[in-house]
C-alpha cells in the first residue's frame, strides 16, 4: 500500500532544437493536393494489436484531409521485442515517420538515428517522451488521468453515497507498472482527505485470468460488505470488474471507475447498465492528428525544428454525458 502514497514527481521535459535537411517528397501520378503530383510518404510504427493504434491512424488521416495534402501511409505494427529491429531496417526514402516507441531508450536511439538521416520524426504515446529531435511530441499525463477519475469518484461519493464509501483498487500491471502506479496515485490523492472513505482492498494482477480469479475471490469473501467502488487502471480491468459485479449479484451496489476504454467499455456505458459509472480516456485521435500536421509542416518547409509539444487533456466518458460518449465512439470506430 506504500506505493499509493508515494508522491510521483514529473520530470522536466527538456527538448533542444535541431534541424537537418529532409528528403524530397516522392513523385507519384496518383493522388492530388497542394503539391501537384508530389505525394508524401509517411511511415507509421505503432503497437501491434493495441486498441488505440486505430485511433492514431484515424486522426492522422483526418489531418491529411484537412491539410488538403497528398499522402500515402505505410503502416507498420510492432510486437514485443521487434521494435528496434524494425526501426533499424526502416528505409529513409520515406518523407516522414510517426512512431509510438515502446522499447524505451533503445527505440529513442533508433529514432534519433533516423532523424539524423534527414527524416522528420513525430512521437506519440501514453507519456510525453523526453528527446531532442522530434518535430512533434504528443502524449498524456498518467497522473492526471488518475486524478480525473478520482474527481469523478469524489463527486459520486458526495452526491450518491452521502460522503461515505469503501473503495477497492484493481491494478492490471501487465503492460506498464509505472503508468498504473501514476494512475493510482492520481486517483487516491483526490479521495484520501475524505475521512469517511476507506480503501478496503488492493488487488494486483498480470493476466486476464488472474484478474477474474482475484475479483471472484474478493466478492465471495466480502459478501455484503464488498466495496461501493472498484477503481481500475485500464480498460481490460474495467471490463473484468463489470463482469464480476454482475456475476456476484452486486449490480446497483458496486460501481466501476477507471482509466481506459475500448468498444466493449463504451458499449456497456451506452447501454445504460449503470455498472461502469465513469472512465477517463486518452485522446489518441488528437495525438495522430496533431502529429501528422506537424510532420506535413516539417516536410513542406524543409524544417526539423522541434515545434510542437502537447500533453493531451483527459476525456471523461459516462452515461451522463452522451455527447462526449458519442464523439469518442465515433473516433474509435473510424478506420
Amino acid at each position: 500500500m506504500n506505493k499509493f502514497l508515494t508522491l510521483i514527481l514529473a520530470g522536466a521535459l527538456c527538448l533542444s532544437l535541431g534541424s537537418c535537411k529532409k528528403n524530397e517528397p516522392s513523385a507519384s501520378s496518383s493522388g492530388s493536393g497542394d503539391e501537384g503530383t508530389s505525394v508524401y510518404r509517411i511511415a507509421t510504427l505503432l503497437p501491434k494489436e493495441d486498441e488505440y493504434s486505430a485511433q492514431i491512424t484515424a486522426g492522422a488521416k483526418a489531418a491529411v484531409a484537412d491539410a488538403a495534402a497528398a499522402v500515402t501511409f505505410d503502416n507498420k505494427y510492432v510486437g514485443d521485442g521487434d521494435e528496434t529491429e524494425l526501426l533499424s531496417q526502416l528505409s529513409t526514402s520515406y518523407d516522414a515517420l510517426l512512431a509510438y516507441p515502446t522499447e524505451g531508450e533503445a527505440a529513442l536511439a533508433e529514432l534519433s538515428r533516423i532523424h539524423g538521416k534527414g527524416l522528420p520524426v513525430a512521437i506519440v504515446g501514453t507519456t510525453v517522451v523526453k528527446n531532442d529531435f522530434a518535430v512533434s511530441v504528443s502524449g498524456s499525463d498518467q497522473y492526471k488521468l488518475g486524478e480525473a477519475a478520482g474527481i469523478q469518484a469524489k463527486k459520486y461519493i458526495e452526491t450518491k453515497l452521502k460522503n461515505k464509501a469503501s473503495i477497492a483498487v484493481l491494478e492490471h500491471n501487465a503492460k506498464n507498472l509505472a503508468e498504473s502506479t501514476l494512475r493510482i496515485n492520481g486517483f487516491l490523492d483526490q479521495i484520501k482527505e475524505m475521512k469517511t472513505v476507506t480503501l478496503v482492498s488492493d488487488m494486483e494482477a498480470s493476466t486476464a485470468e488472474e484478474i477474474a480469479e482475484q475479483l471472484a475471490t474478493y466478492f465471495k469473501d466480502a459478501g455484503d460488505k464488498a466495496a461501493d467502488i472498484i477503481y481500475c487502471t485500464n480498460a481490460d480491468a474495467v471490463i473484468a470488474a463489470h463482469n464480476a459485479i454482475i456475476k456476484a449479484g452486486r449490480k446497483g451496489k458496486t460501481v466501476v471507475f477507471g482509466v481506459g476504454a475500448h468498444s466493449s467499455v463504451t458499449d456497456i456505458i451506452k447501454s445504460g447498465d449503470n455498472t461502469i459509472e465513469a472512465v477517463i480516456v486518452q485522446d489518441y485521435w488528437k495525438m495522430g492528428y496533431n502529429s501528422v500536421m506537424a510532420l506535413l509542416d516539417a516536410v513542406k518547409n524543409d524544417s526539423q525544428t522541434v515545434g510542437y509539444i502537447e500533453v493531451t487533456e483527459p476525456i471523461t466518458l459516462s452515461a451522463a454525458d452522451s455527447g462526449a460518449l458519442e464523439q469518442y465512439i465515433k473516433k474509435i470506430s473510424q478506420k
